[in-house]
């Protein structure tokens, strides 16, 4: 184990862990800039997910991503002018009425895709480590 690449590893993670990067996406006619993840919510959004559940439905994995959308996609200001228009009860309740349910399902692939969590990027990680 070479622990001066280890050491300079862990130090690299610390200084980029708040970093993000926006990423143009088009759904519904529009452009939206989606920021990537801080290195916290990426922990955060792929904890989430439950391995092994034999009946999850996308209905359960939309409810759980719609605050990292929310985020993701800098809607805050839009959902604010909606909550004061009373088009909308909660801020997160701007996603389900921005989106229709298959592009829910598009960003949230995309998400995972920018912040390096899709199942591939999973998949070639997890070899990566074992040939270490």
């Amino acid at each position: 184990m070479n622990l001066d690449k280890l050491l300079k590893k862990i130090e690299l993670n610390k200084n980029t862990a708040n970093e993000q990067k926006t990423y143009p996406l088009k759904i519904g006619g529009e452009t939206y800039e989606v920021k990537t993840m801080t290195r916290d919510k990426k922990r955060e959004f792929f904890y989430m997910n439950e391995i092994g559940q034999k009946d999850i439905k996308i209905g359960d994995i939309v409810k759980k991503s719609i605050p990292f959308i929310y985020s993701s996609l800098n809607l805050a200001p839009l959902a604010e002018r909606a909550k004061q228009d009373k088009l909308i009860v909660k801020y997160h309740d701007i996603v389900e009425l921005l989106f229709e349910p298959d592009e829910i399902v598009q960003i949230i692939a995309f998400v995972m895709e920018i912040n390096g969590i899709s199942e591939k990027q999973t998949d070639e990680d997890v070899e990566a480590i074992k040939k270490q």
